[in-house]
């Protein structure tokens, strides 16, 4: 099944159709229309997160005993959780640090 925007780009490009005209017709933007047309590859909307999906699962079920257990978790705590969580999977370390040499 192909969304409207795949079927905006398809009519532009096989149908000769203006990008302006697709855009009517299929009710997208039409500056998102020409951005999809430029550049093929432009992936999800939306940020990268900072996490994998695994590790976003684990963050989820620690969140998931607290609340089970009655331990309520403020903003900051998950901030700090998610944060000490990636230092201890990542071995976040700052990369002067890295190769032995201090730099100031």
């Amino acid at each position: 099944m192909s969304s409207a925007l795949d079927e905006a780009i398809e009519a532009v490009i096989v149908g000769g159709v203006s990008v302006r005209q697709a855009a009517e017709n299929f009710e997208i933007g039409r500056t998102t229309l020409h951005r999809h047309l430029e550049k093929r590859d432009i992936g999800p909307p939306g940020r990268r997160t900072k996490f994998m999906a695994e590790e976003e699962l684990v963050i989820c079920d620690l969140l998931l005993r607290c609340a089970e257990i009655g331990i309520p978790l403020s903003k900051f705590h998950l901030k700090k959780s998610s944060t000490d969580y990636a230092r201890t999977r990542r071995c976040l370390i700052k990369p002067s640090l890295m190769d032995g040499t201090e730099r100031s």
